[in-house]
């Protein structure tokens, strides 16, 4: 006959194999959390990136287009305050006038928030010796 207290179950047993568990459930938490992280900022920045690259073409097609209307003396050149809009995509052109120079400030914003900003500086535009001084990217 079997011995009722080989049964018995002991209350100082498992603590090992709990702690064993902990201690891997923490590791993979510790482990998912890290790559859901990078996976979020790659995300991120995946979007920011589309949205920068769609405002520097937007600026730059503008900018192309004040240009060409300073070169050809038969298109009205570009007004201060003139806007450019396609899809979510809105570029607003500044004009500061200098005597023959005339700086035009290109903002480009996405969706209302400002993304891109590009400064065009050109000598004699409304007549036949136009010069392009300066085109860059400003802050």
């Amino acid at each position: 006959m079997l011995n009722p207290k080989s049964y018995k179950l002991k209350s100082v047993d498992g603590y090992a194999a709990m702690f064993s568990f902990l201690v891997m459930l923490t590791v993979f938490a510790t482990l998912i959390v890290a790559f859901t992280a990078i996976a979020v900022k790659n995300i991120f920045t995946a979007r920011v990136f589309s949205v920068d690259v769609r405002n520097t073409y937007a600026n730059e097609g503008f900018i192309e287009d004040a240009i060409r209307r300073a070169k050809d003396s038969g298109l009205q050149n570009v007004t201060d305050g003139e806007t450019l809009s396609f899809n979510d995509i809105t570029v607003t052109a500044v004009l500061y006038d200098e005597d023959t120079v005339k700086n035009y400030v290109f903002s480009a914003s996405a969706g209302g928030k400002f993304f891109k900003r590009e400064m065009l500086t050109v000598e004699n535009a409304d007549q036949s010796s136009f010069k392009i001084k300066g085109w860059r990217e400003t802050q």
